[in-house]
């Protein structure tokens, strides 16, 4: 049995996270024994991942306390004696995990997957302090250091790749790319379940879910919302989901007086009945990888647009199975939605059903984490 210690920083819904839990739950039981440690609760009750998964009796937590950080670096050296394979990802654990690995258990098979870039990456401007000083010091010279040791890097796109081995100095034969994607078997169960009911009739809704966070660009797209009414008044926006911004984009709609144009839900098990009844889902990141509520709206067979950024690319072909616009420009995003709800029908479906089948061939799940198994097996 090969045992495998993997290590997050946290449990809240986010890409990351439930892309780390759907690999887990996909491992060969039958090969694989796994223990979790997750160093933060989450900031948000309703978006506890561990109890979404069934993962609670696996999962241990290292946050509480003034010494949390020896608690760490104790049970995370104790165990990766016992599980020999550590499997980590995001910022605090992977700086954890290759401190142990560079000082203390060079016997340790250390595997970091990479999801995104890193906040002291893409930060532009961080707030002068010494706490901060410190943080960008660990997290990009110090941290690129201890790197060197590690075994094997997962890249969820090329991307990433490309990002490790020109801001991280990480060898590119030693990162294997690997695309995550959908469980089919599990999203299909799902979608049997989905209320397929228009959600605002005789309106044209445009939906967003996921983590309530400023790389989501949000905020642009609340300021360019106004324009887009006048033109269209037929048009709803959707928010789903929790966060950080969540407050800011309430504050920042009723300021601009179009409350009654945005709606807020909450993220919930079955997100693909909400997919069901966008007429489009947009997704305007700064940067985003192998995004998943993009994979799960084009299984859904719903429209997607996106900006051209990181790994959308990879995933969305413009036109084809469904529609970029350039990262930034916000006003593109008008015209683009404008160009898609002029579109004819018969075209329209023939870009769903590429951008369903497009998940089928490429991202799926259990296809790909077979792959991960072989590098966990190494």
């Amino acid at each position: 049995m090969k045992k495998v210690l993997f290590v997050i920083d946290t449990i809240d819904v986010g890409g990351a996270t439930k892309l780390t839990f759907d690999v887990i739950t996909n491992l060969d039981k039958n090969i694989f024994d796994y223990r979790i440690f997750y160093l933060n609760n989450p900031k948000f009750k309703e978006s506890n991942l561990l109890d979404y998964y069934n993962l609670s009796d696996k999962s241990t937590y290292l946050g509480d306390g003034i010494f949390r950080f020896f608690k760490r670096l104790y049970y995370i050296y104790k165990y990766s004696k016992e599980y020999r394979t550590v499997h980590s990802c995001m910022e605090q654990s992977n700086l954890y995990c290759t401190f142990i690995k560079f000082f203390f258990n060079r016997k340790m098979n250390l595997i970091i997957t990479y999801h995104g870039l890193d906040r002291y990456f893409i930060e532009k401007r961080i707030k002068f302090s010494i706490t901060n000083i410190i943080n960008k010091f660990l997290y990009t010279t110090f941290q690129n250091w201890l790197f060197k040791k590690t075994d094997k890097f997962i890249a969820v796109c090329f991307a990433i790749k490309e990002y490790l081995i020109s801001k991280r100095s990480i060898n590119g034969n030693n990162i294997e790319v690997v695309y995550h994607g959908l469980d089919l078997n599990y999203a299909s169960e799902l979608l049997k379940f989905s209320d397929k009911t228009k959600m605002v009739k005789d309106n044209y809704v445009i939906g967003y879910a996921g983590r309530l966070a400023s790389q989501k660009g949000l905020e642009k797209l609340v300021e360019i919302l106004p324009k887009l009414i006048s033109k269209n008044p037929e048009v709803i926006l959707v928010l789903k989901g929790d966060g950080e911004l969540k407050s800011t984009l309430i504050k920042r709609i009723h300021e601009l007086d179009i409350q009654d144009y945005v709606i807020f839900e909450k993220f919930e098990k079955n997100v693909y009945s909400f997919y069901k009844k966008l007429n489009l889902f947009i997704l305007p990141s700064s940067f985003e990888t192998t995004n998943l509520t993009v994979l799960e709206s084009m299984y859904c067979k719903t429209l997607v647009l996106c900006t051209d950024v990181g790994g959308l690319p990879e995933i969305v072909e413009n036109n084809y199975n469904g529609f970029l616009f350039s990262s930034y420009n916000f006003d593109e995003i008008l015209k683009r939605i404008e160009y898609i709800k002029s579109l004819d029908t018969g075209i329209l479906e023939s870009i769903k059903e590429n951008a369903f089948q497009t998940v089928i061939n490429r991202f799926n799940l259990k296809s790909n984490v077979k792959n991960i198994q072989k590098i966990l097996s190494e």
